[in-house]
């Protein structure tokens, strides 16, 4: 019987899969286990400590046999499937040209191996800890793992996960002179599977993921648990001959920052006044009582042993057995399989995020079934529209909560543009703001709910002057005049009949009657973000038609719009394209940028990266919609 006793298997297994911040540490790990909608029917049931697990609900475990032995009495619903894990798949070339791009910012010397000049490479995680309030004393950290580094003859790269005051830390730390820094720091996430071929040794908390990912790369570990599993994942690592526990409470220090530099710049850590990290001893008030941090050196020298035995190798060769009993899991996969087979298995309740919105009587009978229409792209050669007031008056006016009675396309529409724009003033958040006389371009101004709400002004927000309102559906655009005019708002808004992109031109759009605002000419990314969130018949009806394209330089040159004080974009899938069209000399003119973005293929990067680079301060917040973010974009002129 391994040392492992049952209750610590209990404390494994149960929190096996990573926390939502060490998903990312095992770089596939799903999030969505976030969601609590089932965890009552998940439950046991009994009394007491004696508990049964429901035999029918099916329990996925991203964890190994060949780490964790599936007990004989779990019921045949509980699967233990592999890590988790997105593994590199490119050649060694690529592996080392993407984990050069992401270390270049901080690496003292123009290549990794350069830099560790043939000294072993330690990779220290500590994953979420910081963010949770576990590492009280980064300072004191970092000053102890440049001191072990420094007695074990290595060095470290120190995955900051963005955590900003170890970050601050590692960039301020006193380093040895010679040779350059022997710790750097990263300012974000790198991926394990870049890092860790070119490491000798991880040191990290005992998370699910970073066990994981050590263990699949063949290297010894060096655990320093903070709270929950972590103790018995460090504990079952050792008794596999894999890894060796270390003191956290030494690591991480006391509450007090720690002053004192550790390593000199002229001498060794050995000199007396580098023995302590604390207050300085000349300190007038001697009978302070506030808990001082342990001596940095006892410390370092500490984990430096431990370094050392890592790195004799002494561990390597069970290291590398365990790691050849891993490379034929596939973790992911089997998850997969496990899943379709419930699937194929039990009657699984249809759950959408939208209610299906009840069809017009006169279509209940006829309405069309899915076609190749509905997946292809649209033809080229569809036909040119032009707006068209036909139909529009006798349309049923929707009343909206503030009883505003307004025509619209599509009534459950209408009232979810209004509560997003009026209830949750979600265009108004991030220091996003409206002052009197200004002038507001709306990009995607659908049927003008957006433009008529900026004219009002309100409590919280000034009243615009003036709204240039582009939207390229002519359906939309017939019934935004007939609300323009319905409350004398037309003197004040200039629609523009036209799309926006990066140049000027036509494209094809798709019209969906049921949902206009969701008009666009990305129809599969359409398909591909929303189709299992929205029931099918808002799909239905769909009509194709080319519409001109214009550009945001083209739009401010012809229509006197020299200095924009809020540019709102909404534009279903095109809004990269919509800020490729802004000529550098107009940004200078545009005040604040707020847009719904559709995160694929890195647009969200690419948008932010581009916005900051014109010198906006830009936060972001998660869409309402699947896989949408509102990023909000502003500047002093």
């Amino acid at each position: 019987m391994h040392p492992t006793s049952d209750a610590a298997m209990r404390t494994l297994t149960s929190s096996a899969v990573p926390s939502c911040d060490e998903a990312s540490e095992a770089h596939g790990v799903p999030q969505g286990r976030t969601d609590s909608a089932s965890i009552d029917a998940a439950r046991g049931v009994g009394r007491g400590d004696s508990c049964t697990l429901l035999a029918s609900i099916p329990l996925l475990y991203g964890l190994s046999k060949q780490i964790i032995p599936q007990p004989g009495y779990w019921p045949s619903s509980v699967h233990c499937c592999g890590f988790w894990q997105q593994k590199h798949t490119g050649t060694a070339c690529d592996r080392k040209q993407q984990l050069h791009a992401l270390l270049k910012p901080v690496l003292p010397h123009s290549s990794l191996e350069e830099w560790k000049s043939e000294q072993p490479l330690v990779c220290i995680d500590f994953g979420s800890m910081g963010c949770m309030g576990l590492i009280p004393d980064p300072h004191h950290l970092v000053a102890v793992l440049v001191a072990a580094l420094h007695f074990a003859g290595a060095k470290g790269i120190l995955l900051t996960g963005g955590w900003r005051p170890l970050l601050l830390a590692a960039d301020t730390a006193v380093q040895p002179a010679v040779g350059g820094p022997i710790l750097i720091a990263t300012p974000g996430s790198i991926s394990h599977s870049l890092l860790l071929p070119d490491c000798s040794a991880v040191l990290h908390h005992g998370g699910a993921g970073t066990c994981a990912a050590a263990l699949s790369a063949g290297l010894p570990h060096l655990v320093c648990p903070f709270h929950f599993d972590q103790f018995s994942w460090a504990e079952r690592l050792t008794y596999l001959g894999v890894a060796i526990q270390g003191s956290t409470q030494m690591l991480v220090g006391s509450h007090t920052r720690s002053s004192a530099p550790l390593v000199n710049s002229s001498g060794p850590p050995s000199q007396p006044s580098l023995l302590h990290s604390g207050p300085d001893p000349s300190d007038n008030d001697p009978s302070d009582d506030e808990p001082q941090p342990p001596a940095v050196l006892p410390a370092a020298q500490q984990l430096a042993d431990q370094m050392k035995v890592l790195l004799s190798g002494r561990l390597n060769q069970q290291c590398h057995n365990i790691q050849a009993d891993l490379q034929g899991e596939d973790g992911i996969s089997n998850a997969v399989e496990a899943l379709l087979e419930q699937l194929q298995s039990a009657a699984v309740p249809r759950r959408t995020a939208i209610p299906p919105l009840p069809l017009p009587a006169a279509n209940r009978s006829s309405q069309p079934e899915a076609s190749d229409k509905f997946l292809t792209c649209p033809p080229l050669d569809a036909p040119p529209c032009k707006a068209s007031r036909k139909g529009v008056d006798d349309k049923a006016l929707v009343v909206l909560p503030n009883g505003w009675q307004v025509p619209a396309c599509a009534e459950a529409e209408a009232l979810f543009i209004y509560h997003e724009i009026a209830e949750q003033q979600c265009y108004l958040q991030e220091g996003i703001r409206i002052n009197h006389g200004d002038t507001v371009m709306d990009v995607g101004a659908n049927i003008g709910l957006f433009a008529w709400w900026v004219l009002l002004g309100g409590t919280n927000r000034g009243q615009a002057s003036r709204v240039v309102a582009v939207e390229p559906m002519p359906q939309n655009i017939a019934v935004m005049q007939a609300n323009l005019e319905r409350h004398s708002l037309s003197s004040q808004v200039k629609i523009v009949p036209q799309a926006v992109g990066q140049t000027e031109g036509e494209a094809v759009f798709r019209y969906y009657p049921a949902m206009p605002g969701n008009s666009t000419c990305h129809v599969r990314e359409k398909q591909q973000l929303q189709h299992q969130h929205t029931a099918a018949h808002f799909f239905t009806d769909a009509e194709d038609c080319v519409c001109p394209v214009t550009t945001i330089s083209h739009l401010m040159e012809r229509h006197d719009s020299q200095e924009i004080n809020l540019l709102k974009i909404d534009v279903e899938g095109c809004e990269l394209e919509v800020l490729q069209g802004i000529q550098p000399h107009h940004w200078s003119h545009i005040s604040q940028i707020v847009l719904e973005v559709h995160d694929t293929a890195g647009r969200l990067h690419e948008i932010t990266a581009m916005l900051e680079a014109q010198q906006y301060l830009v936060l972001c917040q998660q869409g309402l919609a699947p896989a949408t973010h509102m990023v909000f974009a502003t500047r002093h002129m």
